[in-house]
């Protein structure tokens, strides 16, 4: 049994708590979500702590950096109740179960809906229809005491509804599919991909889906199903509990659409309290600097998501036999255009403190692997000074971006990756449309339409120098646009083709960010209490929490009208990985640590209670 400490009051009323799929250095933990990336948003000015109007003890702060991080002291459970456990064999084994239910979704099955074939309604029904089985096995007090909903076929709500209405629910998320296994790289996995092999020797569990998400999955429900097995009902929630599980969030992610909209319309906007996600994994002391330590163990929560925009350039040239071909094919060109597009990123910017990256640095500026660069280290601490002013935080801003390479900036930029690109139907025919695209990770104080302008401008430089008439943006219902045309100033000179710009479909904005200061930041106090009392570092001692942003996009891209209070967390475990040097989330030999399971079932189990305010 966990120990009994003595309890305090957190904030129960809902008013008192207010309201989308990324290098080498320290800062590999922000650039990859174990590999998504993360990063801290806060305004480390006004940072503070539970004040008397919600009674709780006094905050502990961050030693080595008082100036910016003071720290929630870690959460006390209420003395009337103890706490359920659950051992590493039985977490083990309950998510071994998962994972060898084979959940992989497609892309090429497209959004589930009511008029899909029947032939992919198949293929989602062979997918979930096993799984959702396994889980009435594995959970027989779940399935006996919530209410199950099912959305959208296969999304899974599950509801502990509480005593006092009034009170506003958590909710807690998680995928139940998985990423496809590569056939050719079968043979590389240790263990087979869905045998859920539970490594004792290592204390791992191998397997697609172990980590990305089926544990978090699972943490969740083990949760639920320990405090439902205390006797005589030792635990009732006053405040409503909201289990919601899509199951496209490797591919499409409509079903975290309708589960939002099914929750939105069940609660109203901004009618839940606090809303976790998967997300940013705790930071060992120990994780080698070049994949990602800072040689103190801490936990990021992810506060805040980059938005996401896909673009496709399409150049048109007319076709022919190959035997008399022009100087340059529509290849050609295309492979001119990528390159200036690539040879001019977006630049890097950083003009205020409220930078979701800053904060990072600003919080962690005292852990050995910052305090050894003397310029970064310098540059951040004349922004914690007093005297600072406007004038000055701008040539110290450029510091900043100067101490950091390249791919250390990227976190302060958009950026941009040419992952497809596509011309031509035979050898010997010259390709009459190529096409490249772009999917950009757009940074934080960039909206999309900027972005778009940006991009257009460039192009539209490119294609003059190429002979290549530009003709903007391609909507949905244009018209194809027409590869032979004629210069504006000699209409005796024929174009060589065209080149447009296409939206696959509307970007996606970056995320609202989640208040972790002032009045508003009494969910993110909450949590980070939660996490300090869950996790302490192998000396025993507290760690320091966070708020970061991912590079990537989760479920949570689809209920930001539910709640201001969006965080993104996966817990795992101070311990170092004696597997293998990562969890190997989307490819080769997936695992996850049993440590980190265990821990997973107690920080669930811990929020669920913690939101009750007792």
């Amino acid at each position: 049994m966990t120990e009994k400490l003595e309890g305090s009051t957190l904030p129960s009323n809902h008013q008192q708590i207010s309201r989308r799929h990324a290098s080498t250095s320290p800062w590999r933990w922000i650039a990859t979500l174990t590999s998504f990336a993360f990063l801290v948003w806060v305004n480390w000015q006004h940072l503070t702590p539970y004040t008397s109007q919600h009674p709780h003890p006094p905050p502990s702060t961050l030693s080595s950096a008082p100036d910016v991080c003071q720290q929630p002291a870690p959460w006390n459970p209420p003395q009337h109740l103890t706490l359920p456990v659950r051992d590493a064999k039985y977490m083990a084994k309950v998510l071994s179960g998962a994972v060898q239910v084979d959940t992989t979704v497609l892309d090429d099955w497209g959004v589930l809906s009511a008029n899909s074939s029947d032939a992919i309604k198949k293929l989602y029904d062979d997918a979930f229809l096993p799984f959702e089985a396994y889980l009435k096995t594995a959970f027989p007090l779940v399935h006996e005491h919530l209410k199950k909903e099912v959305v959208d076929s296969h999304g899974l709500i599950y509801t502990w509804q509480g005593s006092d209405e009034s009170l506003k629910p958590l909710i807690l998320m998680a995928h139940q599919d998985v990423v496809p296994v590569e056939p050719s790289t079968a043979d590389s996995w240790k263990h087979a991909p869905f045998s859920g092999f539970i490594d004792e020797e290592n204390n791992v569990v191998w397997g697609r889906g172990s980590s990305d998400d089926k544990s978090g999955l699972i943490g969740v429900l083990t949760a639920l199903e320990s405090l439902l097995s205390l006797k005589d009902g030792a635990f009732v929630p006053r405040r409503t509990i909201v289990a919601s599980f899509g199951f496209d969030e490797e591919s499409a992610g409509s079903a975290a659409d309708a589960l939002a909209a099914f929750l939105v319309e069940r609660y109203g906007k901004g009618g839940a309290e606090l809303i976790l996600d998967e997300g940013a994994q705790i930071i060992a002391k120990d994780t080698p600097v070049g994949e990602g330590g800072l040689g103190i163990t801490f936990a990021p929560p992810a506060t805040a998501e980059k938005g996401y925009m896909d673009v496709r350039v399409i150049v048109n040239t007319p076709g022919g036999h190959s035997s008399l071909p022009p100087p340059r094919t529509g290849i050609g060109y295309l492979s001119r255009l990528v390159a200036a597009i690539e040879d001019n990123p977006p630049l890097p910017t950083l003009d205020s403190v409220d930078h979701p990256a800053l904060a990072t640095l600003l919080c962690l500026r005292h852990s050995p692997a910052i305090k050894k660069r003397r310029k970064l280290s310098k540059a951040l601490a004349k922004l914690t000074s007093p005297k600072l002013c406007p004038r000055k935080a701008k040539t110290v801003f450029k510091e900043v971006l100067a101490a950091l390479s390249p791919d250390e900036q990227a976190v302060f930029r958009t950026t941009q990756a040419v992952d497809l690109i596509s011309g031509g139907v035979k050898i010997n025919a010259l390709p009459e449309r190529s096409v490249a695209t772009i999917n950009f990770r757009v940074d934080v104080n960039t909206p999309s339409d900027d972005l778009r302008a940006s991009l257009g401008q460039l192009v539209e430089k490119e294609s003059k120098k190429l002979g290549l008439e530009y003709k903007g943006w391609k909507l949905p219902n244009d018209q194809m646009v027409d590869p032979r045309g004629k210069h504006e100033k000699d209409k005796k000179k024929p174009y060589v083709g065209s080149v447009h710009l296409e939206l696959t479909y509307a970007p996606l904005e970056a995320a609202p960010r989640t208040p972790v200061s002032g009045e508003d930041a009494n969910a993110w106090r909450l949590l980070s209490s939660v996490i300090r009392a869950t996790w302490k570092d192998t000396d025993g001692s507290d760690i320091p929490v966070v708020p970061s942003m991912m590079n990537g996009n989760t479920d949570t891209k689809s209920y930001w009208d539910l709640s201001r209070n969006i965080f993104r967390f996966s817990g795992g475990t101070v311990l170092s990985n004696p597997a293998t040097p990562d969890s190997g989330i989307h490819t080769v030999n997936e695992n996850v640590q049993i440590e980190g399971l265990v821990n997973g079932h107690d920080f669930y189990r811990n929020l669920i209670v913690a939101v009750q305010g007792e």
